[in-house]
């Protein structure tokens, strides 16, 4: 049984941390790892120009994943000077060959305005075709785009919990904080206080010490608790630990 109370409604100062958070994220996506897991810190001189020189080589070739990290080299300055508008031509290229990261790559310069001209639609465009391939990140930004009524599209809280959904049960932490929220809330969902405390406690135990500082959901779920008897608590506990335990294949109530 839901524990619903209209008014008792949690505001976690919500849309002022989802929105720093991501500010955070944005600028981490954006000089990402490469796909191969190259890094040229430490490597020397030598194997730094080898490696740029057949990157390069096969970038142009059109091997997308080439074409990808070709893109993060320059987003980054490893290997080459450092130059935004070079890594997004490299990473449009890869985008359109289907790299999911080079999609997002785009979404994230695009809404960001960093190395092209600051575009919502067009962000929510690479969002999108990231969000088709299951990219998280990019679910979590149309869940973002939905919940706040950005990009151009109106204000949906039942599309924002869609899909905050879709990246909370691939591990997003950010996705899973915000679905406690919704669920908290009422939010486009029917308020739940029990799967509330199971999404919020799961994206504590995942965040960073940097993220918790910036969203400390510690607090967040103290809230809760306080609509919650003892008992939910305790089932909401072990909610927690099945949904972890089964890879995010049985997180709900039943």
């Amino acid at each position: 049984m839901n524990q619903t109370s209209p008014s008792h409604v949690i505001s976690c100062s919500g849309k002022p941390v989802q929105r720093a958070a991501l500010i955070v994220i944005v600028f981490l996506l954006f000089f990402p790892t490469l796909v191969s897991g190259q890094s040229f810190r430490n490597t020397g001189g030598y194997r730094e120009y080898d490696i740029v020189k057949e990157t390069q080589q096969r970038a142009e070739k059109g091997d997308a994943e080439a074409q990808y990290n070709l893109g993060v080299m320059y987003a980054r300055g490893e290997g080459v000077d450092q130059d935004n508008a070079e890594a997004l031509n490299w990473y449009n290229k890869a985008a359109k060959q289907g790299v999911a990261e080079a999609q997002v790559s785009l979404g994230v310069a695009y809404n960001t305005g960093v190395g092209v001209a600051k575009n919502g639609t067009e962000a929510l465009q690479w969002f999108r075709i990231a969000a088709g391939q299951g990219n998280a990140f990019a679910q979590f930004s149309l869940g973002m785009a939905h919940h706040e009524g950005t990009g151009g599209l109106p204000k949906n809280d039942t599309e924002a919990v869609h899909w905050y959904c879709k990246a909370a049960e691939q591990g997003f932490a950010l996705a899973q904080s915000n679905l406690g929220f919704m669920y908290a809330n009422g939010q486009g969902i029917p308020r739940n206080y029990e799967l509330a405390h199971m999404w919020l406690t799961i994206a504590a135990s995942q965040q960073s010490v940097a993220l918790q500082e910036l969203q400390p959901l510690d607090s967040v779920i103290k809230q809760v608790e306080l609509r919650m008897r003892p008992d939910k608590i305790t089932s909401a506990q072990r909610l927690a630990i099945r949904c972890l335990e089964s890879k995010y294949k049985n997180c709900d109530h039943n």
